[in-house]
Parts: structure tokens; C-alpha cells; sequence
């Protein structure tokens, strides 16, 4: 009986220790994220509340119109879907480039918000596979990108501006080159040319003269 009850009070005494663990770590965490809502509202009040700090309802109206689908995502949604690829690089401008075949598929996520791409092909006689994510920000009124491949370990990001009829998008990139480890800009060009047909382009900033390096155009898959 005794062996019993010692080991009832024993399971009751892990059972409060598990309880107030959990409590302290909830509220840990609640007091973490109250702290960087409070770092990030002191943030915006000093940049744009004229140093008052936001009400919660100026600071939710922020948060919605930050996360609101505009005109500019559309150009996402359009190019959206499995694409049949012919892709072109010029190793040396002087010569032909070198063209392969491939597929991308677009794919529209977290409620149309962004585009999450995914490549596959061949790049100088080897198998390429690459993944990226494009999307619009109403706060910094540009568009975004990321890319990852397996020819690399590096995170290529770039950021750009439409053209007025949204069928165009430049975007200015920079990336290492694995060689001789210096960075060089690039600019990416998306170019809509109709719902079946789009295009991609890339440019590499030879001293001011942006020179072809590479240029996908795709068709979408039946």
C-alpha cells in the first residue's frame, strides 16, 4: 500500500512539474512574441508614426493593407502553371549558344501571394534542377525573388520594379562567382508574351553594358 501511494504522489508531483513547465514555456514564448510585436510597433512609429507609437487598430489596418492582392500579383497568377521550357546560354557572347530542353512548374502559394517555382533541365551537359519564389510587397512597392539550385550552394535574391502595362518585370540580382569569388550584378527580365507563351532573360553587367547570358522561353505544357 505504501509503495502504491508513493508512487501516486510521485506521478502526481511529474504531473504539476509538466504542467507549470508548459505554462512557464507558453508564456515564455507569449512574452517572446509580445516583444517583437512591441520592437517591431516601436520600429514603425519611429520611421512613420511621427514617434507615437500605433494603436493596435493602426497597426492591424498596416497588416491588412500590407497583405492585400493587388494588380501587381497578377503578373504571378498569369504565369502561373507547367511550362514546357527551351532554354539558351552563352558561355562566350562570340558563340552559339548552347540549347537544351526542359519543365518548370509554377505553382501559386499561401493564398496566391507568392509563385514557388521548380526547375528541371540540362546545364553544360549535366542535369539541372533549380527551385525559387517571386513575389510582389506592398509595403516596399518592388518585386522579390529567390533562387537555389544544385549547380550551387549559394541563395541568389533580387529585387525590381513592372513596367506601366505589367507584361514586363526587371529584376536586379547580384551572385558570387564560384571561380574567382567576386560578386556581379545581373539583370533578370520576365517578359509576358501572351497566356501560353512567356519569357525569361538574363543579363550580365559587363561595366555598364548588360550582355545575354541566358534566355528561357516557355510554352505552356497541353
Amino acid at each position: 500500500v505504501y509503495e502504491i501511494r508513493y508512487l501516486g504522489k510521485d506521478f502526481v508531483s511529474i504531473f504539476v512539474h509538466f504542467i507549470l513547465f508548459r505554462y512557464f514555456q507558453e508564456t515564455r514564448m507569449k512574452f517572446r512574441m509580445l516583444f517583437l510585436l512591441a520592437l517591431f510597433a516601436s520600429s514603425c512609429s519611429t520611421n512613420n508614426f511621427s514617434g507615437e507609437m500605433p494603436t493596435p487598430e493602426q497597426m492591424s489596418a498596416a497588416i491588412e493593407k500590407a497583405s492585400k492582392l493587388s494588380k501587381e500579383h497578377e503578373f504571378l497568377s498569369r504565369i502561373a502553371g507547367s511550362w514546357v521550357a527551351e532554354s539558351k546560354m552563352w558561355m562566350d557572347p562570340s558563340k552559339e549558344p548552347e540549347v537544351t530542353q526542359g519543365k518548370q512548374t509554377n505553382t501559386l502559394v499561401i493564398g496566391n501571394r507568392y509563385l514557388e517555382t521548380h526547375f528541371q533541365g540540362v546545364a553544360m551537359g549535366k542535369p539541372f534542377e533549380g527551385k525559387g519564389h517571386m513575389g510582389f510587397s506592398n509595403t516596399s512597392g518592388k518585386y522579390f525573388t529567390t533562387w537555389v539550385q544544385n549547380q550551387d550552394t549559394a541563395l541568389m535574391t533580387g529585387e525590381g520594379i513592372p513596367t506601366i502595362d505589367n507584361n514586363v518585370v526587371e529584376i536586379f540580382t547580384k551572385a558570387t562567382c564560384p571561380v574567382d569569388k567576386k560578386e556581379y550584378d545581373f539583370k533578370d527580365v520576365y517578359t509576358i508574351i501572351d497566356a501560353n507563351h512567356y519569357k525569361y532573360e538574363m543579363f550580365f553587367d559587363a561595366g555598364g553594358t548588360y550582355i545575354k547570358s541566358l534566355e528561357v522561353n516557355y510554352t505552356r505544357a497541353k
